[in-house]
């Protein structure tokens, strides 16, 4: 792991606990379960010895910075700081950034497709990447449409980011996954990478009993068609059964 990895992996880690405690965490989950500088690193380790990597992300990074800061989800550019990594928005995870980023350093040769429906989020994830755009294309479409016209067993990694956490998103999740189980865009040795699974907002804000957030009904549908969860944390990794 190199020191930029680190550096973002230090972020990554303390990023929630700004909004949520660790004991809210314990107290919904049973646990604190580990953040996304687990999982980002899992996925990266995964992705170490493969070559020609094919990844997309369904929903964009959408903020210069953290909720604490002004500007958030503003497009105007002054709010960009790229030599001060404190202000970025690290509790939405910029995923963009990070993957791209490491990705890079380590001599790979990828490509991250990212998908939103919205043109001012995209403007600002290809600000946040600028210097690694080369190695991203920006697509103004639904995460539906996209999934309905990628080829088949095309990606390495799959994720799932869209909507908010509320009840609209995890019907959305939903339709996300049916359309991934018909349309087999993810290799067989693929992996789906979920994101704010194990967020409290839901189960604070509308008193939901269940546990997976915006993944509620995603989640039992995946592994009711052939996947397993290998990580269950803050975020969720799936990946295909394999029949011994």
């Amino acid at each position: 792991m190199n020191t930029t990895q680190e550096n973002y992996n230090k972020f990554l880690n303390e990023a929630l606990y700004k909004y949520y405690t660790k004991d809210i965490f314990l107290t919904i989950y049973g646990k604190i379960p580990k953040q996304r500088d687990y999982t980002f690193t899992y996925c990266i380790d995964f992705l170490e010895k493969r070559d020609n990597i094919q990844i997309a992300e369904l929903g964009t990074s959408r903020s210069f910075v953290d909720g604490k800061f002004d500007g958030v989800c503003c497009n105007d550019t002054k709010y960009w700081s790229p030599d001060n990594p404190e202000k970025w928005d690290w509790s939405a995870g910029i995923f963009t950034k990070y993957f791209s980023t490491i990705l890079n350093d380590k001599g790979k040769k990828f490509k991250i497709t990212s998908v939103d429906i919205d043109k001012t989020a995209l403007s600002i994830s290809k600000k946040i990447t600028e210097n690694l755009n080369e190695f991203i294309e920006f697509k103004l479409c639904s995460s539906e449409e996209y999934i309905k016209n990628q080829p088949k067993k095309s990606l390495d990694i799959l994720y799932l980011d869209t909507g908010n956490m509320d009840e609209e998103t995890a019907l959305l999740h939903l339709r996300e996954a049916k359309l991934l189980i018909e349309h087999q865009i993810i290799k067989d040795d693929g992996i789906i990478l979920i994101d704010d699974v194990r967020n409290p907002a839901m189960v604070l804000k509308f008193k939901e009993n269940n546990k997976y957030g915006k993944s509620k009904y995603a989640i039992p549908f995946f592994l009711e068609n052939g996947y397993e969860i290998i990580i269950d944390e803050y975020q969720v990794v799936l990946k295909k059964y394999i029949f011994s």
